[in-house]
């Protein structure tokens, strides 16, 4: 009878699932406090920024990227000068830039 009532007293512990429900919404795991306290850049978060305004059909342009647009057009044609010829050099079109199946002189 003692054996009997330890199995069935297992077998009940094994068929209940003792799950953690953490509720965290989509939100909460797209803040900046959450992903920079996992470990990820400040890049990491904008990049997200982005792709989460635009699968809402928002457009969002990071810091950087307005005070790149705010420079006068001579400043800005040198720099885009500069980066056509300096591949390593960020033009902030990373996550801005329609994408084409055959490669162009912009993609350089």
């Amino acid at each position: 009878m003692k054996i009997q009532t330890i199995l069935l007293v297992a077998s009940a512990m094994m068929l209940i699932p003792l799950s953690a429900h953490s509720a965290v919404t989509v939100d909460q795991t797209t803040s900046r406090d959450y992903i920079m306290n996992q470990g990820f850049s400040e890049d990491t978060y904008e990049i997200v920024t982005v792709s989460k305004n635009r699968s809402l059909g928002k457009e969002y342009y990071t810091a950087k990227e307005r005070r790149d647009q705010e420079l006068p057009k001579i400043v800005r044609f040198f720099r885009k000068f500069y980066t056509y010829a300096e591949p390593g050099a960020d033009d902030f079109s990373f996550y801005h830039h329609n994408q084409q199946a055959a490669p162009s002189y912009t993609d350089l």
